[in-house]
């Protein structure tokens, strides 16, 4: 955790059409919801490669840290990982206003949520 770590603030996007809404993290005026997950690396399936700086946590939970994913925007990627669960996995975000563009890093697996299609 750096040492002024970013508190970010959760929130909810609801879009018209759909049913449900997506769990949001807010940083900067910009809103990131669930895009998928990391591919796994090797035999081990390592994830570790796609983690870049601990940027800090989500609000009323310093166990909740998010991450840089390495060598992607910071306006348009993040990763969120639970730090203190056992079986927890990482979670790629992606920034509601990326939505069309279709340059997704070979790292990245989608979810296939409906906002992204």
């Amino acid at each position: 955790m750096p040492d002024k770590p970013i508190v970010f603030k959760p929130g909810e996007l609801n879009i018209d059409n759909e049913d449900t809404g997506y769990k949001t993290i807010e940083y900067n005026d910009k809103a990131y919801i669930m895009y998928g997950r990391i591919k796994s690396n090797g035999i081990f399936r390592d994830v570790s490669y796609a983690y870049g700086d601990c940027l800090g946590y989500i609000e009323d939970d310093k166990s909740n840290r998010v991450y840089v994913l390495a060598n992607q925007p910071i306006d348009e990627w993040l990763i969120e990982y639970y730090v203190d669960g056992i079986m927890e996995q990482p979670v790629v975000l992606r920034e509601i206003s990326a939505k069309g563009n279709n340059s997704i890093p070979d790292s990245i697996e989608s979810f296939d949520y409906e906002y992204w299609k």
